[in-house]
C-alpha cells in the first residue's frame, strides 16, 4: 500500500473536521462521525493529530478539541493541558477541561470546573462544567474524593439561582440514583426547582430528594411480596368515582393500537404512573395518581417471514385481583430474583 497517499478513511477524517460548516447550535454529532478518529490507520493518526493542534492554534473549535481526544496520545494530551492553561476565555477553557478529563480522569482540571459551576458564569457555560463532571459518575478515579464531590456538587446545584441548572443537576441526580422510574407522575420536587421558590425551599426539595433515595429497598424476590404491594397500593377508587377523577375520565376502560400503522396510545400512557415494571419487558402495570385506579398496558411483536410485522399495544383497566393474576403468569414464566421497591413504585427484576 502507497503510504504517501491519503486513505479513503484520512479523506473522510478531512471531511468531516475540515470542510463541515457547523453551527453554535448544532449537536457535535449530527455532523462529527464518532469513529472517524479511531478508524484512521496508525500510521495516519500522527498526520491527523498534528493538523488538528495546527488548526488548534489559530482558533478553539469543538470538533478539532473532539478529534484530538479521540486520538488520545501523550502529545495530544500535553498540547491540550497547556491550551488550557494558556487560555482566558473561561467557556473555551471549559471546553478544553472536558476533553482533558475524558483523555485522563487525574487531569488537573476539577478544581477549575468546580469553580465555573459555583460561578456566575453564564449558564450555557457552567451546563458545559456540569456535563463534563457528570462524565466523571461512570469512570472511576483513584482519589475517593473526586469520585465523591461530584454528587455533593450535584446536591448544592439543586440550590442554585439558575432554573436550568437546578433541572440539570436534578436529571442527574435521579440518573446517578436510578431513580427515574421511582419518580411521581407529578413530582413535588421538580415543581418546587421548576419555580422561583428561597433557597429554604430549595434545601427541602434536597431532602425530600434524599429520603427519596433513602426509602429505596432491594429485597429477593417472592410473588408474596409483590402480592402484599399491589394490596397495600393507596386506593381512592371507593370515593372517586371515574367520571370525577380528571384522569381516568378521559382514559376509556379497553385501548388498542396498531403501532405498526403509526397509531400510539401516549395521549394515555402519559397521564399515567408505571407503579409495577417487569424487567426488560414493556408488559407493566399503570396507576393513576389520584384516585389509584390500576392499568395493565401490554405491548405486542410479531415479526414475520415475509418481512412483515405487527406491533400492538395494549391499556386495560383494571382492579387488584386481575393486577395479582399478571404478577403471578410472568412470575411463572421467568426467573426473577430481586424487587427494587420505593414508595409506591417497584420494579421486579433479574
Amino acid at each position: 500500500m502507497d503510504e504517501d497517499k491519503p486513505s479513503k478513511k484520512f479523506e473522510k477524517f478531512l471531511y468531516y473536521f475540515f470542510e463541515i460548516e457547523m453551527t453554535l447550535n448544532e449537536s457535535l454529532f449530527q455532523k462529527i462521525d464518532p469513529y472517524t478518529v479511531k478508524e484512521l490507520p496508525a500510521h495516519e493518526k500522527p498526520k491527523a493529530e498534528e493538523m488538528l493542534i495546527e488548526a488548534l492554534k489559530e482558533k478553539i473549535d469543538r470538533r478539532w478539541l473532539y478529534g484530538i481526544e479521540e486520538i488520545n496520545s501523550k502529545r495530544g494530551y500535553s498540547f491540550l493541558l497547556d491550551l488550557f492553561n494558556k487560555e482566558k476565555v473561561i467557556f473555551n477553557k471549559t471546553m478544553i477541561a472536558g476533553n482533558l478529563l475524558r483523555m485522563d480522569i487525574e487531569a488537573p482540571v476539577l478544581d477549575f470546573l468546580i469553580s465555573v459551576v459555583e460561578s456566575k458564569e453564564v449558564e450555557g457555560t457552567r451546563l458545559k462544567a456540569l456535563e463534563s463532571l457528570y462524565w466523571m459518575v461512570g469512570h472511576k478515579s483513584k482519589d475517593e474524593r473526586r469520585n465523591e464531590l461530584f454528587v455533593s456538587l450535584l446536591f448544592r446545584g439543586m440550590t442554585d439561582a439558575s432554573n436550568k441548572i437546578r433541572k440539570n443537576v436534578y436529571d442527574k441526580l435521579k440518573d446517578h440514583f436510578e431513580m427515574r422510574i421511582f419518580t411521581p407522575r407529578n413530582d413535588s420536587i421538580a415543581k418546587i426547582l421548576e419555580e422561583e421558590h428561597t433557597r429554604e425551599e430549595y434545601q427541602d426539595a434536597v431532602l425530600e430528594f434524599k429520603e427519596r433515595v433513602e426509602a429505596k429497598e432491594i429485597t429477593t424476590f417472592s410473588v408474596e411480596k409483590v402480592v402484599d404491594f399491589i394490596n397495600k397500593l393507596p386506593d381512592n377508587s371507593k370515593t372517586i368515582t371515574i367520571s370525577d377523577c380528571p384522569i381516568c375520565k378521559e382514559i376509556p376502560s379497553s385501548l388498542s393500537a396498531d403501532m405498526s400503522a403509526e397509531e400510539s396510545l401516549n395521549e394515555y400512557k402519559t397521564k399515567l404512573e408505571t407503579t409495577v415494571i417487569f424487567a426488560y419487558y414493556e408488559p407493566s402495570l399503570m396507576r393513576c395518581s389520584i384516585c389509584g385506579r390500576l392499568y395493565d398496558y401490554d405491548y405486542h411483536y410479531d415479526y414475520y417471514v415475509s418481512s412483515t410485522s405487527d406491533e400492538d399495544e395494549y391499556l386495560t383497566r383494571i382492579d387488584k385481583t386481575k393486577a395479582i393474576i399478571k404478577v403471578k403468569k410472568f412470575a411463572k414464566d421467568y426467573e426473577f430474583k430481586k424487587i427494587i421497591q420505593c414508595k409506591n413504585f417497584l420494579k421486579i427484576d433479574y
